[in-house]
């Protein structure tokens, strides 16, 4: 993992990343925007977490799976609210900035079917999230939760919802799900194209 301390303009590596496989492949960093010393990297040997700018890191959940957390994302309004998607498990969700996590994908029926999932939080209403499944099958199923994931529900776009097959060939690499700032009823998903649903 990089780290900038001036604005970009220059870049040093973690030492504590470098060397080893824990952080052969880290997917997504995110940091706290009111303490920049909390961060948290989604990796395919876990989620990792620290309280000092990187220098030393804390494995707060192992991979169960073999590619590991693919996502890890926090409540646009409240740090300590975060979402992790772990390959052939779901989603985890903590609310305690990291520190501990728990299961939180019932009704999302592909949890544990390969199948690479991408979510987002609403930044117009928190408990509002979206999920993108990425599937073989050509139908990239699409769900929504309404109570902060306590529970998931089949969303579905409303022009060619039978036969939109919205991540393309390669949603296993290029998967993108964006909720609307505003709009908690709108969200973007795509991989190869984009949709507005």
């Amino acid at each position: 993992i990089l780290k900038s301390t001036d604005g970009g303009r220059s870049w040093s590596a973690l030492e504590q990343t470098t060397g080893g496989t824990y952080f052969l492949f880290v997917n997504r960093v995110i940091v706290s925007p009111s303490d920049p010393d909390l961060v948290l990297a989604a990796a395919r040997s876990g989620l990792w977490r620290s309280t000092d700018g990187g220098a030393s890191w804390e494995q707060v959940k192992t991979a169960t799976s073999g590619l590991g957390f693919y996502q890890i994302i926090e409540d646009p309004l409240d740090f300590t609210i975060q979402y992790a998607v772990e390959d052939r498990v779901g989603v985890w969700k903590s609310t305690d900035a990291g520190a501990n996590w728990s299961l939180a994908s019932t009704g999302l029926a592909e949890s544990n079917s390969g199948s690479r999932i991408e979510i987002d939080v609403s930044p117009a209403n928190p408990s509002v999230l979206y999920a993108l499944v990425e599937s073989r099958e050509g139908v990239d199923p699409t769900y929504v939760s309404q109570d902060g994931a306590a529970s998931w529900q089949p969303f579905l776009p409303t022009t060619g919802s039978a036969d939109t097959d919205i991540a393309g060939a390669q949603g296993w690499y290029d998967l993108a799900v964006h909720a609307h700032p505003f709009d908690e009823q709108a969200v973007f998903m795509g991989g190869v194209r984009m949709y507005r649903l």
